[in-house]
């Protein structure tokens, strides 16, 4: 851990991930590029096969606030950026 100018130890922000997903006819979804893209789109896939929409697909655009996210951060951010695109959608 590195030590600011004051000599407290740093403090470690909390870390905010912003997922948006867009519905699209075609399967597959694709990712911004992104520290752990597969795991959130394997989550974004997984989200709409359970919704019984596994037949669409779509982008997923991920930005990270604050330190590096975790990946369960970036699944669980994926998962429910699909949530609102499908309540959204109908």
């Amino acid at each position: 851990m590195t030590r600011p100018r004051s000599g407290r130890p740093a403090r470690r922000g909390p870390r905010v991930v912003r997922a948006r997903f867009r519905l699209s006819d075609l399967p597959g979804v694709t990712v911004a590029p992104a520290f752990g893209a597969a795991a959130a789109g394997e989550a974004a896939s997984r989200a709409l096969s359970r919704a019984g929409l596994g037949h669409l697909g779509g982008h997923l655009a991920l930005r990270g606030l604050g330190g590096p996210p975790r990946v369960a951060d970036l699944a669980r951010a994926a998962e429910r950026a699909v949530a609102v695109a499908l309540r959204r959608a109908r």
